[in-house]
């Protein structure tokens, strides 16, 4: 069985991240990564139309701290 989960995600990698706006691939130009929160913006002029459907895919950070310096 399936149960669904959401998880914030506010560390994806830069140089892996792909944006589609229905369906297509979007250049790095059209828009802006904020790599400490992991918000993405498009910039004035390249927003995509107001129902348009944005995917994007990506590898991410996690960042973790540990108790120890040993295991």
């Amino acid at each position: 069985m399936h149960a669904p989960y959401t998880r914030k995600i506010v560390k994806p990698v830069k140089e892996s991240l792909r944006i589609a706006v229905n369906g297509v691939e979007q250049s790095t130009e059209q828009f802006i990564l904020d790599e400490t929160s992991g918000l993405v913006t498009f910039p004035i002029g390249k927003a995509p139309p107001p129902q348009a459907q944005i995917t994007a895919g990506f590898l991410f950070d996690v960042p973790v701290r540990f108790d120890a310096d040993f295991l």
